[in-house]
């Protein structure tokens, strides 16, 4: 009876132990897989901060174009300004020499009404010169 008893210690000894060999090598087993896990999440993680770091590098470089694209606007923008004073100032040179050009047409026009009545008075004054032969 006592070496069934121990038999059976044995047994539940043995199968006790079989039993925590198995639960030791799950362990085992689940811990290497967490450790993997983990390394894997680890480079993951190291491999997203380093895309952070270059979209941080890439929002630098935009906005660096964004101040060269602002620049050039508002240099465009004085340009145009500076040309619309220019147009505005050739508008209103042109307007001054038409005006002149109107003046001198009336002048020349003035001129030949002039002349016209010169000669007309030069042909009258000859006629009378003409009367006056001496003989």
């Amino acid at each position: 009876m006592v070496a069934d008893e121990v038999r059976n210690l044995a047994k539940k000894t043995q199968d006790s132990t079989v039993s925590i060999q198995k639960m030791i090598a799950n362990l085992q087993s689940g811990s290497e897989r967490a450790a993997a896990s983990m390394q894997e999440t680890l480079g993951k993680a190291q491999e997203g901060a380093s895309n952070v770091v270059r979209a941080g590098e890439l929002l630098e470089e935009i906005a660096e174009g964004i101040a060269t694209i602002s620049d050039r606007n508002i240099q465009v923008a004085s340009a145009a300004e500076e040309q619309s004073l220019v147009a505005e100032e050739i508008h209103r040179n042109v307007d001054d020499i038409n005006s002149l050009v109107i003046q001198v047409s009336a002048g020349a026009e003035q001129t030949a009404v002039t002349s016209r009545e010169l000669a007309r008075l030069a042909e009258q004054q000859q006629g009378l010169v003409g009367r006056f032969k001496v003989s």
